[in-house]
């Protein structure tokens, strides 16, 4: 049989142990968490180039448009 202190030895190691867990457990929900917000970003990011380039070429498709209908209405 274990002595009372022996016992609060092993129940104060029992519950820093749990601590350390629980520290461990939120440390990696917080790493997580900050993964989902740089992917996000990211993610928005690339969608912006990717509709920045997109009206980039339709404002260069208007330009070319509207040159052809120039040279059109000067050949006219």
């Amino acid at each position: 049989m274990k002595t009372e202190l022996e016992q609060q030895i092993i129940c104060s190691n029992v519950f820093r142990n749990f601590n350390w867990l629980e520290q461990l457990r939120l440390y990696r929900k917080k790493i997580e968490e900050r993964k989902k917000v740089k992917n996000i970003i990211s993610s928005r990011n690339s969608t912006a180039k990717e509709l920045s380039t997109a009206m980039l070429k339709e404002i260069r498709k208007d330009e070319e448009n509207a040159k052809w209908n120039l040279l059109q209405e000067a050949m006219e």
